[in-house]
């Protein structure tokens, strides 16, 4: 076997066993009530302090503008930043005063317009919960998010620090700001983040190694780079999203020891949504996503045009199916995609990937039922669900016959 594939094989072998050992950290929470904002968090060591940085965004929808004497409008929020032990003790917190401006009436319900930010709070090694509470000044209403949240020792070197993901495509010369929700939308072409690696003099160089795994734990990119810099040193990385396209993912970034294994490693979940993607990937991958909701007739020319006219005809597809055609959102894609990703997750068999099963396919057309029976073994066919969608009055019953989790649809109306 040459150096280059035994390298890797090894890289991939020592991804997938942090995968199988590492915390799973998902994704960022988010809140479900009004006003609605979304918090990360990522550990630092710097001085020889612990750090935790918060992350947050808001949309301009989730608060209250109020139209002033000189015709802007404006809103005004608090938010309310603590961390506390396990015993319920606070160990640090901090308050920022969120003022959004806009000229026009439209702006101020736009989900598209988004304020993000950071706090920086003091910490130690330890178990955590992270409470954050966001009271919008005009309405007096409130929502909270609470995260628990572990920094680990960082003593024995070297070592990593957390992993911050970044916006994608900022502006020119300024310093990107954090990707709150870990996910990449528009036409995306690099996943970045950014990580630390603390090191002593004599360890130099320290190589680190990073790979990303899919949903089905296969390694589908990895990649090393050298750290030369004792201290601290500051990393920035890239995943190129051609390489690995659309859907949920795990980056694991890890110090390989001598014993083959990591000697630390740290990992967290982000997800790819491109329609750029979906087409360039290949023409299959395009017609997948597309099998449910276009035509035969558009298929056939689809798959009969010439790069410049498919790539015309695809976003003409989805600019015709866009709710809000103002806006840079199409929600119609992005519940579209949201449901083929899930269905491929979740539904997936021995025989057929998820979204070409039968709950697949209901999934996709009709999203998450109302209410789902689960029969497991009951049924002389073998065993048993029903989905119902009761604002539709429609009822799937789908049956494993084979024993394999492939289930089939039996019955439909």
């Amino acid at each position: 076997m040459s150096r280059v594939k035994s390298a890797v094989v090894c890289v991939s072998v020592l991804v997938a066993a942090a995968l199988a050992t590492a915390e799973e950290v998902g994704l960022p929470a988010c809140s479900s009530e009004v006003p609605a904002f979304c918090v990360d968090a990522s550990y630092f060591k710097r001085g020889g302090k612990y750090w935790v940085e918060v992350y947050f965004s808001v949309t301009n929808s989730a608060l209250q503008f109020v139209k002033s004497r000189r015709g802007e409008y404006r809103a005004s929020a608090d938010l309310l930043v603590i961390l506390f032990e396990k015993g319920g003790a606070q160990v640090s917190g901090d308050t920022e005063r969120l003022v959004l401006r806009a000229s026009r009436y439209d702006e101020t319900t736009s989900a598209d317009s988004v304020r993000t930010g950071t706090m920086c709070l003091p910490a130690r090694a330890g178990d955590f919960t992270l409470a954050v509470t966001l009271g919008d000044r005009d309405t007096d209403m409130k929502s909270a998010i609470e995260i628990a949240f572990t920094v680990p020792e960082i003593e024995d070197l070297p070592s990593l620090s957390d992993i911050r993901f970044q916006e994608a495509g900022g502006r020119p010369g300024a310093p990107p700001g954090p990707n709150v929700r870990r996910t990449y939308k528009g036409d995306v072409m690099t996943v970045p983040f950014y990580f630390e690696v603390y090191a002593e003099a004599d360890q130099l160089p320290v190589d680190v190694v990073y790979g990303v795994m899919n949903t089905r734990e296969q390694v589908v990119f990895r990649d090393t780079v050298t750290v030369a810099d004792e201290g601290r040193a500051a990393v920035e990385a890239g995943i190129p999203a051609d390489a690995i396209g659309n859907g949920r993912f795990r980056l694991i970034v890890g110090i390989p020891g001598d014993d083959g294994k990591f000697k630390v490693s740290r990992g967290k979940v982000f997800e790819v949504r491109s329609r750029r993607l979906y087409l360039g990937k290949s023409l299959d991958s395009a017609l997948d996503l597309l099998s449910y909701i276009a035509g035969g007739g558009f298929l056939d020319k689809l798959k009969k045009a010439g790069p410049e006219e498919r790539k015309a005809l695809w976003e003409e597809f989805w600019k015709e199916k866009d709710p809000t055609p103002d806006t840079p959102e199409n929600e119609f894609y992005e519940e579209h995609i949201r449901r083929f990703e899930f269905a491929n997750e979740r539904f997936g068999t021995p025989f057929s990937e998820g979204w070409k099963s039968d709950r697949g396919r209901i999934y996709i057309v009709y999203g998450e039922p109302d209410q789902v029976e689960t029969y497991p073994h009951e049924t002389s066919a073998g065993a048993t669900e029903v989905w119902r969608y009761n604002n539709l009055g429609r009822r799937f019953v789908f049956v494993d016959d084979t024993g394999f989790g492939d289930y089939r649809l039996t019955e439909g109306f």
